[in-house]
């Protein structure tokens, strides 16, 4: 339901790509994405390694590929669309 959704913390959604991440497509990549939820002030380390995704809370890595902001609800209406 919606509601329930809407109370998707960020670890269950960080566990919720991880379930859809196929490991044949990125077997050998290797990457490290910031993540800020700006509506509920959280920061999140997301790595790709060994074909498996490891997240984070409560940091930010200064050597990142990438550092997204946004809210906790955009990402969840990405995940779960």
């Amino acid at each position: 339901s919606a509601t329930m959704t809407n109370r998707l913390s960020g670890a269950l959604i960080f566990d919720a790509l991880a379930i859809r991440l196929r490991a044949e497509d990125v077997a050998g990549r290797r990457s490290i994405m910031n993540w800020r939820f700006t509506d509920i002030g959280e920061d999140w380390v997301l790595g790709l390694e060994h074909s498996a995704l490891h997240a984070v809370q409560g940091r930010h890595d200064a050597a990142a590929d990438v550092t997204v902001s946004t809210t906790r609800m955009a990402l969840i209406d990405l995940v779960t669309s």
